[in-house]
């Protein structure tokens, strides 16, 4: 009876790798930087859509895309959010700090939140490569999960209508 406990409990404590179709669970993001709250509930992002950007400090070609990443943010603030999700497991807060101050200026107008690398978000998106961008509608199901050339304005807009998305599915 202990052992079948035992195997029923981890089973529950285990988190699945979302795939397209899936709601994603109210996750809580309790490091949050650049932005009005320190933490952010994906439940309090309901009716926009979200786009989960996974990035690391050391990833040249992550940060090639943040000013595109920038301006599509601005562009479409009223129904769209870009999150920043930090996926490199050694960025302390205080290195995501300089990290804002010195390559990204977050006072000249930064508009990205950026949220710091846990293991909870790990569990739910277990990314190997990066960029890697996960695609949410307003009604919280992942609608896509792609690389950098599929994040344009033109599928942003059909994400932000509810319209299908036939993107290229990014594989790790």
């Amino acid at each position: 009876m202990a052992l079948l406990c035992l195997n029923f409990w981890a089973g529950a404590q285990a988190q699945e790798r979302l795939i397209i179709g899936d709601k994603v669970p109210n996750i809580a993001f309790s490091t949050v930087l650049n932005y009005k709250d320190s933490t952010i509930q994906l439940s309090q992002l309901r009716g926009k859509a979200v786009i989960l950007d996974f990035w690391a400090t050391y990833c040249t070609a992550c940060l090639k895309e943040f000013p595109k990443m920038d301006s599509l943010q601005r562009q479409y603030a009223k129904n769209l959010q870009i999150i920043l999700m930090d996926a490199y497991t050694k960025d302390t807060k205080a290195v995501l700090q300089a990290f804002l101050k010195e390559r990204l200026r977050a006072d000249s107008g930064f508009s990205m939140p950026l949220v710091q690398h846990s293991e909870a978000i790990k569990g739910v998106f277990p990314i190997k490569s990066m960029p890697h961008y996960i695609w949410v509608g307003a009604d919280g199901r992942i609608k896509a999960i792609t690389r950098a050339d599929q994040v344009k304005p033109a599928n942003i807009e059909r994400l932000i209508a509810g319209l299908s998305l036939n993107l290229k599915l990014k594989k790790d």
